[in-house]
């Protein structure tokens, strides 16, 4: 009984994503999440994190985003407690990462997410962050190829 109740606890996921895109938008978020999700305890691991089984995040559009041009994310990521959720607005240079870089740029705003220190995009504007972005891929590419 102890087993099966340590199997279930270690099957729940970490972070569940929902999101209310449509169409090749949601086609392109749902392969990074695929590629993401399974790695999530591996890169908590890898920065010396944990989490608190069960959270939400919540992938939204926000209409800074008509003002941004380079950045895949509103610079906003944060919980919201009128949603229960932590939020990641995503703008459309995130759409047009290929999904295994889309799934870099998630992991990364997801350690941000759970409180990494300087770990606040992917697109190198914290110290270390382009040192994060490397380790994610490092984490992702691993798991990937199976050797986690």
């Amino acid at each position: 009984m102890v087993a099966a109740l340590l199997l279930a606890l270690a099957a729940t996921p970490a972070f569940r994503f929902t999101h209310s895109y449509v169409g090749t938008r949601a086609k392109a978020i749902e392969k990074a999440i695929g590629l993401l999700e399974p790695a999530i305890p591996d890169l908590l691991e890898a920065f010396g994190l944990s989490a608190v089984e069960g959270r939400e995040v919540r992938l939204e559009p926000h209409d800074a985003c008509k003002a941004m041009n380079a950045d895949p994310f509103v610079r906003r990521s944060a919980f919201v407690p009128s949603l229960g959720a932590d939020v990641i607005h995503l703008c459309d240079p995130f759409f047009k990462r290929k999904p295994e870089e889309a799934a870099v740029l998630l992991g990364h705003e997801l350690l941000h997410v759970v409180g990494l220190p300087d770990a606040h995009d992917g697109m190198g504007h914290q110290a270390g962050s382009l040192e994060i972005s490397s380790r994610v891929r490092s984490v992702l590419k691993r798991h990937r190829e199976g050797r986690r």
